[in-house]
């Protein structure tokens, strides 16, 4: 049995890692660690586990899930790595590029897997639209159009998502829709050394922002990627993520669906993923089977999410 720790007893932890943790014959939750002594009472509770200050848990945990705000993630997650741990970091992995690649490759020299917890990578259709794309169905690559917009109504037991700097939409959601991007195109692979070029950023106001627009170009190897996001908290949008190449297109849904689209110059067609998810925690509970039962975990490694970072800092920060 595998013993899990939770760094962090907020909102995903009671409303997710509840769903995909208890219960399971494999692991479960027997730390939790959190500064405020309510929220790690409360998931002791429910987990039937042990509240532990952080160095207990650090040293005694199998695996450990590290999910407190974003800003707090890189010294979190170096304080847990240990050789032959595996370590679960909430989305967004990073706030900074450096970070990124330098975490990850931390983890590496260590003998840590080091992994990044962004579920939608499990989706049918999001799998199925990499597969195709990926047998080079539209060719290269050459545009990425991700857009995700509602009401937003997650509520945090902090406040960050409106005070912090690295909580705002583009953080928060646009994590997910950009990763579902960069990840149907195959970009996240390559995303280490792609070159990164803001053309243009309109938002609602500073960082957090709730509605955020940006255009952007990557060169990869010399080829020129254009890009186009818009997420936001206010208002609703299409949801739609389009992947452009040199022989057609491919678009999706950013939400949970089993079916995409491909339009090329013999027409539009609908293909439809082999399964299909009745609700979102099947997406989530198949992302934890995967990294703590090491099971085709690799799509969740976190040198596959160093790109990723790169790109919301310079959008971000322009």
């Amino acid at each position: 049995m595998i013993k899990v720790g939770l760094v962090g007893c907020g909102a995903v932890v009671h409303r997710m890692y509840t769903k995909g943790l208890l219960g399971r014959s494999a692991y479960r939750v027997a730390f939790v660690s959190d500064l405020d002594p309510a929220q790690a009472a409360s998931a002791a509770e429910v987990f039937d586990a042990q509240a532990v200050d952080l160095d207990v848990l650090v040293d005694q945990a199998d695996a450990i899930v590290v999910s407190p705000p974003p800003a707090t993630h890189a010294a979190l997650v170096r304080a847990c790595l240990r050789p032959g741990r595996t370590v679960l970091c909430e989305k967004p992995y990073m706030t900074s590029g450096v970070d990124a690649a330098a975490v990850a490759r931390e983890a590496s020299e260590v003998g840590a897997s080091l992994y990044v917890g962004h579920f939608r990578r499990a989706f049918p259709h999001l799998a199925l639209a990499q597969r195709l794309i990926g047998l080079g169905l539209i060719g290269d690559i050459t545009g990425v159009s991700a857009c995700e917009g509602g009401r937003f109504t997650w509520r945090t037991v902090s406040d960050y998502p409106v005070r912090d700097i690295h909580g705002g939409v583009l953080w928060d959601t646009g994590s997910h829709t950009l990763d579902m991007a960069l990840f149907a195109s195959g970009l996240d692979r390559v995303a280490p050394d792609f070159a990164i070029e803001v053309l243009r950023v309109d938002k609602d106001k500073s960082e957090p922002s709730h509605d955020f627009l940006a255009d952007f170009r990557l060169e990869i190897a010399g080829r020129p990627v254009d890009g186009h996001v818009h997420v936001s908290r206010k208002q609703s949008l299409p949801n739609l993520i389009e992947i452009a190449g040199t022989r057609g297109k491919v678009s999706f849904s950013a939400g949970l669906d089993d079916r995409i689209r491909i339009t090329t110059e013999a027409g539009s067609e609908i293909v439809k993923a082999e399964r299909a998810f009745e609700d979102l925690m099947e997406g989530f509970d198949l992302q934890l089977r995967h990294v703590l039962l090491k099971d085709r975990d690799g799509d969740f490694a976190a040198d596959r999410f160093i790109g990723q970072v790169r790109l919301m800092e310079a959008l971000a920060n322009a």
